[in-house]
């Protein structure tokens, strides 16, 4: 089962495994700062040191969040 439900920094995604008993087998949450966190590595590439604060905020990272 998927689940979509709007976050403070985008769309998080909920995807539920049974195996059809009356307990969860695996649930995971992808928030989404984990699915920015990639965007903001390809971004930074090639980009100079000083430009690096410019991108990290830009993205509106927050690594608790990502850590779920």
């Amino acid at each position: 089962m998927d689940g979509l439900a709007e976050a403070t920094r985008g769309l998080t995604m909920t995807q539920i495994w049974t195996t059809g008993l009356q307990r969860v087998y695996r649930m995971r949450f992808v928030t989404p700062s984990w699915r920015n966190l990639r965007a903001m590595i390809e971004a930074m590439k090639g980009a100079r040191l000083a430009d690096m604060p410019a991108i990290y905020m830009s993205f509106g990272y927050f690594p608790p969040e990502a850590d779920r």
